[in-house]
């Protein structure tokens, strides 16, 4: 696992998370962040295991609702 700032990224099994960290915020995305998602991109486009990215957000505060 890797760390950029508000953004953490972690490769299992060809699969990489990349989680939007700043749930005080609903995840808004900030200089930091976007710099956070450009390091990740990067790193994942590095690996040539990775097969798929997901991009959670952390917390639960602004979760969907599905209907």
């Amino acid at each position: 696992m890797t760390e950029s700032g508000k953004v953490d990224l972690k490769i299992e099994d060809g699969i990489a998370t990349v989680t939007l960290n700043r749930p005080e915020v609903l995840n808004a995305l900030n200089a930091e962040m976007w710099q956070g998602l450009e390091d990740a991109a990067n790193a994942i486009g590095r690996n040539p295991e990775v097969r798929v990215a997901i991009i959670p957000g952390a917390g639960d505060r602004a979760m969907p609702r599905y209907c």
